[in-house]
């Protein structure tokens, strides 16, 4: 898949550039929840959250975006979920203060 592979360089880039930063959260040093955040200016993006059964269960996302807004609480970084049309997706964004904006979409045609 071109998308696939795309994202898997992306990430590859910014990480390698410093431009990608990895949360995760653990329960008996087993991995439940992951999220990836690429950084571009003072904004990091929430690009790409992951989380198994039990990390849902567990809410293990909220308590990473929960980490992240304490981490960066005393500087002047933006953290971007980007929105969803998903409602409950957007209400999760909105639990943590998110606010409306819109953005420009490019699309690339072939």
């Amino acid at each position: 898949m071109p998308d696939i592979d795309v994202f898997t360089k992306l990430i590859r880039e910014a990480y390698a550039r410093e431009h990608m930063i990895f949360y995760f959260a653990y329960i008996d040093e087993v991995p439940i929840a992951a999220l990836a955040l690429l950084w571009s200016g003072k904004r990091m993006i929430y690009l790409c959250p992951i989380s198994n059964e039990y990390g849902k269960q567990r809410s293990a996302m909220f308590l990473i975006v929960n980490q992240i807004i304490i981490d960066y609480q005393d500087t002047d970084t933006t953290l971007d979920f980007e929105g969803s049309r998903i409602e409950g997706i957007a209400r999760f964004y909105r639990g943590f203060g998110a606010k409306l904006e819109p953005y420009f979409l490019i699309r690339r045609f072939i």
